[in-house]
């Protein structure tokens, strides 16, 4: 089983600088926590984007003055779990770090039938070796 991936797009609050590193550690504990697996087998990935380049119906995040993200959780067919727990966890979490955060804030779960890393290939490589 391939660990979840996920990809969070964030746009914190004038003037707030949120410690990225922090955030990653405590979205990655949660997930692993409720998957059951190991957190350092989580990949997150972190995009800020600037309030001024966000849009929500024509209208600049600027003008509003909270944070907003979106974060994308990728996880394999078949894993175990219960998605809409992990959504929540991940969304509490954002909104005690990030603070009042815009309505389009969210999280979304999505499966993947099948996915491969550069760690799956090291660990047949040894066998494919062999089998030469």
């Amino acid at each position: 089983m391939v660990p979840p991936s996920l990809h969070l797009v964030l746009s914190p609050a004038p003037g707030a600088d949120p410690d990225l590193r922090t955030l990653a550690a405590e979205l990655s504990s949660i997930t692993a926590q409720e998957l059951g697996l190991d957190a350092r087998q989580i990949v997150l990935r972190v995009v800020l984007a600037e309030s001024s380049q966000w849009f929500v119906g024509g209208r600049s995040l600027a003008a509003d003055g909270r944070a907003c993200y979106q974060l994308r959780v990728l996880l394999e067919s078949g894993s175990v779990g219960r998605p809409q727990a992990l959504m929540r966890l991940l969304h509490e979490a954002l909104r005690e770090r990030l603070g009042s955060l815009h309505p389009s804030s969210g999280c979304t779960v999505e499966w993947v039938a099948m996915s491969l890393r550069e760690s799956d290939l090291q660990a047949d490589a040894p066998n494919d070796r062999a089998a030469a």
